[in-house]
């Protein structure tokens, strides 16, 4: 596939470190099929341009307005609901939860016990959960219960989960799941419990969100590139580096506006990045262990998510622009 040619400079520093990658802990195994679409072995991928400009200050503080505390081991988190509740996944290899946390009064709603390998949850605007599952070679959605956590439903998908993403018509489920030798995006259709395409994206995607018109996808790669894949031609739109290892990505409301969490355990920030130039409009400081980004509703709060194995909480981080 052709290179996208980007003409941008590098960003003037590297934080050294890695991430412990949990795409290595998935593990090789059979591919589970499914008879819509088999999974493509990351043919999508593109030769990345150089670091994209930095139109403004290399490195602002973080405004952190609030610290919600969490149970250890936070994983993922669905989104933070109007009634400013939020689905969080957390737990070790052995044993997971699902707890419902009220931001406002920082306290937990109600949690449940779920499979030991869930790796991901998502929240519609309709109040449906999804929960990613992945073993060694398998991988499934468990739909739930808005109110309740109560399993609704199970669709397969290609392979173990990674990471997942409603589409703002709170409909539409795009699960991000692979092995080490091949990843997709598998799209499916919640109101029919139906898988409607599979698209190719690199082998090491992390993370996964849909641009709000849905008609493209963004990833963020371990290896530190950040595309944009086409979900009608399923092919790269473009990429770019961002010069560390890619954690997490979020997008704003408006679809202006990338959020991509880079870095590793100890150092990582967030670079704010314009979907129309691929310049980083301003870095923010991140908190360490952190895991995962979940925008509010109104784009105005970026919520940092925290997790190691003796530590949880939830940062919500001021946005002076509003996302």
């Amino acid at each position: 596939m052709n290179p996208i040619a980007h003409s941008r400079s590098s960003v003037a520093s590297r934080q050294e470190g890695w991430r412990k990658q949990r795409i290595g802990e998935l593990g090789l195994g059979a591919v589970l099929v499914i008879g819509v679409a088999t999974t493509l072995a990351a043919c999508g991928s593109v030769t990345p341009s150089a670091t994209p400009d930095v139109a403004s200050s290399p490195q602002t503080a973080s405004q952190v307005s609030t610290i919600v505390p969490l149970p250890r081991g936070v994983i993922s988190a669905g989104q933070v609901q109007p009634n400013g509740t939020v689905w969080v996944l957390s737990g070790d290899p052995v044993v997971k939860t699902l707890s419902q946390i009220d931001i406002s009064s920082k306290k937990t709603s109600q949690s449940t016990g779920v499979s030991s390998d869930a790796e991901a949850v998502a929240q519609s605007s309709t109040g449906l959960i999804a929960l990613g599952i992945g073993t060694s070679n398998t991988g499934a959605i468990q739909f739930l219960n808005g109110s309740s956590a109560a399993v609704t439903g199970t669709v397969a998908v290609g392979a173990p989960v990674r990471a997942l993403a409603f589409g703002a018509d709170g409909v539409t489920l795009y699960v991000l799941d692979g092995t080490t030798t091949s990843a997709s995006v598998t799209v499916i259709n919640t109101s029919t419990e139906k898988v409607v395409s599979t698209i190719g994206v690199p082998t090491d995607a992390i993370d996964v969100v849909p641009d709000p018109t849905q008609t493209s996808i963004w990833t963020v790669e371990q290896s530190g590139n950040v595309q944009q894949t086409s979900l009608q031609s399923t092919k790269p739109i473009q990429q770019f580096a961002i010069g560390e290892p890619g954690i997490s990505l979020a997008i704003a409301p408006n679809g202006g506006i990338l959020y991509v969490l880079k870095g590793n355990q100890e150092i990582s920030n967030i670079d704010v990045v314009s979907t129309g130039t691929d310049d980083i409009e301003r870095v923010v400081g991140a908190a360490a262990s952190s895991v995962g980004l979940v925008p509010s509703i109104s784009g105005a709060t970026l919520y940092d998510l925290v997790g190691s194995p003796n530590v949880g909480n939830i940062q919500a981080i001021s946005l002076a622009s509003g996302g």
